[in-house]
């Protein structure tokens, strides 16, 4: 346990030391400066444009994030040379993976009330207000970024930097798409692609259901959507840390 407390310190300092909170910072700015150009242009519709596009803006950095950290928290050489120093300690590969998931999970979290400081004090200039649908919207982001970055560290174990990153981007996009592309009548036609994108869909983890950005414009029962999407994260999310575990410690350490 005090190895893993010493790795989690250890992989956090170097999320800090490779600018993740700077980059969180100046990316609620530069919100903040769009959300102004948007006002300009959005002809009074206010609260459905800020609302939408902060919640699209923090999902496409964190994934980002999610992408970048997860290539690279294990294999930066900083990383490589601070276990080496501290390899006279009995450290089990499992807990390099455990400890680099924690501190990424707690980045993120550091980040989103970061973020959310700045989304408040920009919503206070339109007279809005962050409520509870909002921070569940806020915890879908949550989910899907540590589903990527769990996925991420998953395909650089076999994979190069430049192919996991175009392998999970293309995962990304298509776990989004899936269900619209089988409702397009290309799709119906072609029985082999139709039965190819159900197929795919259920191989790799489902991104919709972390998608409870929608409940900030409908006003709807999301407590079952939230609810499922918790559960399928949980249980997603054990299985790829499991299958990355397991992958790291079959392979050697370079």
């Amino acid at each position: 346990m005090n190895s893993t407390y010493v790795l989690t310190k250890l992989f956090f300092q170097n999320i800090i030391r490779d600018k993740f909170f700077s980059f969180v910072f100046f990316s609620g700015v530069l919100f903040g400066c769009f959300s102004i150009v948007l006002n300009e242009i959005s002809y009074g519709a206010t609260e459905m444009v800020i609302r939408s596009f902060s919640l699209g803006f923090l999902s496409v950095t964190m994934i980002f994030l999610s992408i970048f950290f997860g290539l690279s928290i294990i294999s930066s050489e900083g990383i490589k040379n601070s276990i080496i120093m501290l390899i006279c300690r009995p450290i089990r590969k499992v807990e390099i993976v455990i400890s680099s998931t924690v501190a990424f999970l707690v980045a993120l979290l550091v980040a989103e009330l970061v973020i959310l400081g700045e989304f408040y004090l920009i919503f206070s200039l339109y007279g809005l207000k962050i409520g509870v649908d909002f921070l569940y919207g806020l915890l879908g982001i949550l989910f899907e970024s540590m589903t990527i970055f769990g996925i991420t560290l998953l395909f650089r174990n076999f994979l190069s930097p430049l192919i996991a990153t175009i392998f999970v981007s293309s995962l990304y996009i298509f776990s989004h798409s899936a269900r619209g592309l089988l409702e397009l009548s290309f799709f119906k036609e072609k029985i082999y692609l139709k039965y190819g994108v159900e197929f795919l869909s259920r191989v790799f983890p489902d991104l919709t259901y972390f998608d409870f950005k929608h409940i900030v414009f409908n006003n709807v029962n999301y407590l079952n959507d939230v609810a499922n999407g918790c559960f399928y994260f949980i249980v997603s999310f054990l299985i790829i840390i499991y299958l990355v575990c397991f992958i790291f410690h079959i392979r050697d350490f370079d």
